[in-house]
């Protein structure tokens, strides 16, 4: 936890040192429930730090439903998705 913590003050700290740290990378945002504000703190520091956020809203999507979420997940762990 502490490390986690330790590398957040140091992102806010240096931010040009990580402004490439998510280049290539593609990251699909999916919140179980509505929130603009967090939504755009995500997007921004995803963006920010060269990726690409990709919101996904679960209530628009069948493969999200609660009964499929165990399914999803092992398929993301395998690298299936």
């Amino acid at each position: 936890m502490r490390a986690i913590l330790k590398l957040g003050h140091d992102v806010k700290r240096n931010p040009r040192d990580y402004r490439n740290a998510l280049d290539a990378k593609q990251m699909v945002l999916m919140f179980e429930k509505a929130s603009l504000r967090t939504r755009l703190s995500f997007e921004t520091g995803i963006n920010t730090m060269g990726g690409n956020a990709i919101f996904v809203d679960q209530t628009t999507l069948r493969w999200a439903s609660a009964n499929r979420l165990p399914t999803w997940r092992a398929m993301w762990s395998a690298g299936l998705t």
